[in-house]
């Protein structure tokens, strides 16, 4: 299934459907933040956000995308990621069932997408200034303190 808001295009499962006018309404609420923090337009940009089915689809891809070792163990705390225009996450119905997330809360699942969207603008930001990259710490540090973690 496929649902645009003004900032994403959700795909995602029908286990999915129950949830995604939240995910809509939280990202939309927090992408003008984000983007201001970062001091680039909004244009047309919108990310593709994923909702993988479970953890093990989830595991599948995220090896695929970083080039790993079909051997490559995961971690279980890893439950989502952006690669360039995309981010891809796992189900919150798989979510809840992964040990390292059992007494997670759904607050906790959007405040994930909100980090991998940050990282998708800062992705978009370092376009936009010729930049390679962003070293992972400051990336990570951007991320945590934009979702207010």
């Amino acid at each position: 299934m496929i649902k645009e808001s003004k900032y994403a295009i959700f795909e995602y499962e029908e286990q999915d459907e129950n949830i995604i006018n939240d995910l809509i309404d939280w990202l939309d609420k927090n992408a003008i933040m984000i983007f201001n923090f970062f001091d680039i337009a909004l244009n047309n940009n919108k990310v593709k956000i994923q909702i993988l089915k479970n953890k093990h689809e989830f595991d599948k891809d995220y090896k695929i995308s970083n080039k790993l070792q079909e051997d490559y163990i995961v971690p279980d705390w890893c439950i989502g990621f952006s690669n360039n225009n995309q981010i891809k996450i796992v189900s919150f119905n798989d979510y809840v069932n992964i040990p390292s997330h059992k007494n997670d809360t759904f607050e906790l699942y959007k405040k994930t997408i909100l980090h991998e969207y940050v990282h998708y603008v800062n992705f978009l930001f370092n376009q936009s200034k010729n930049c390679d990259y962003t070293e992972k710490y400051l990336v990570e540090g951007i991320a945590c303190f934009l979702k207010k973690q």
